[in-house]
């Protein structure tokens, strides 16, 4: 392994439970810490702000506490069980775990990022603008679609852009760490899959592909609604569990669409209220974004409760890939959208949440 496990600034490293590689740019992961012997542990990496503690009242005693190790988030549980067991090698020299108190939080999970640090994570304060569709989306669409010079340079106008030669240059502030890291990643294994899509080539997409393409329209739809800026609707903790799952999170469906390429991509949104005033912050988003011959939709239920009804009105042009309805769907659909479809579509969310 390149450094021992729990060490500040490890890539990659064994997992505790299964002995498999945790590739921090990859993969879920959480930190473990607590005493040695296991009779006292804490799981940090599943949820924004909290712990995971196994026999706290001790964790706040005299005795030391370290980071002891790392594992998969599937692999937490199994992870915990052995470190009580004593079944973990650990090594000599351990970074010890110390906790501060804060008196009050620099932003509320609850409501939309403020700006003041990476949405994503709580370490980045130093922010790029970052493109919401990749540069390599931009150019696949253009050098497929372009039918005289006039077409090989488009802009998208919108808060956050600047002008550039066959760039969809919509942008959003995140961290240089984020974006080359697990955001890089994710964008070099999903490449191939979105640009054929995009481009309009037919494909099967398999269980594997569906979440690595509804993680990919997540990751793009809270870029899209961070390029908002004070119109952005998904509160901060959505970001930053996300970033932590690697996937889209429970009270999130993903629809994929085909339409007809018309416009190199847009994106819409549509806050809605469920049951609440409409004084108060939306609780639903509906986030509609396409490239080329690709159409994405992203429902985002904020309530942890919150569920969806099925809507099969546009069976015919859509498939649900997140939560997966089927092992494998055919691409592309029987039917496809046009621009005013698919505005239509957008501004309608027929996936009504259950009330």
């Amino acid at each position: 392994m390149e450094s021992p496990p729990g060490i500040p600034g490890w890539r990659r490293a064994e997992c505790i439970a299964c002995r498999r590689r945790v590739v921090a740019a990859r993969h879920a992961h959480v930190l473990l810490g607590g005493h040695r012997d296991g009779s006292a542990l804490i799981v940090i990496g599943e949820h924004p702000l909290r712990a995971r503690a196994v026999n706290s009242q001790a964790l706040l005693g005299s005795q030391q506490a370290y980071l002891l190790g790392v594992a998969h988030q599937e692999c937490a549980d199994a992870a915990i069980a052995a470190l009580q067991a004593g079944k973990v090698a650990l090594g000599r020299d351990l970074p010890l775990l110390q906790a501060v108190e804060l008196e009050e939080l620099e932003e509320r999970l609850d409501l939309p990022p403020s700006g003041k640090s990476c949405a994503f994570c709580y370490t980045g304060r130093q922010l790029t603008d970052e493109h919401v569709w990749p540069q390599w989306l931009s150019l696949a669409i253009a050098e497929t679609f372009r039918t005289d010079p006039g077409r090989r340079s488009f802009v998208m106008h919108g808060q956050n852009t600047r002008k550039a030669r066959r760039v969809i240059e919509v942008v959003a502030p995140i961290c240089h760490d984020c974006n080359t890291r697990w955001m890089s990643t994710l964008e070099t294994d999903a490449k191939s899959l979105v640009t054929d899509l995009a481009t309009g080539k037919p494909r099967e997409l398999d269980a594997a592909d569906q979440q690595l393409l509804a993680t990919w329209a997540v990751k793009t739809a809270l870029m899209f609604d961070l390029s908002s800026g004070p119109e952005a609707v998904v509160p901060l903790g959505a970001y930053r569990h996300f970033a932590m799952k690697r996937r889209p999170l429970d009270g999130m469906w993903v629809i994929v669409g085909a339409c007809v390429p018309t416009r190199p991509a847009t994106g819409q949104r549509q806050p809605i209220w469920i049951d609440i005033p409409e004084t108060e912050h939306p609780n639903v988003v509906a986030l509609t974004l396409t490239a080329g011959c690709l159409m994405l939709q992203v429902i985002a239920h904020f309530v942890v409760s919150g569920t969806f009804h099925d809507n099969r009105e546009h069976s015919r042009a859509t498939e649900r890939i997140w939560p997966p309805a089927k092992p494998k769907i055919s691409w592309p659909p029987e039917e496809w959208f046009d621009w005013q479809a698919v505005q239509a579509y957008a501004a309608s969310f027929e996936n009504r949440p259950a009330r």
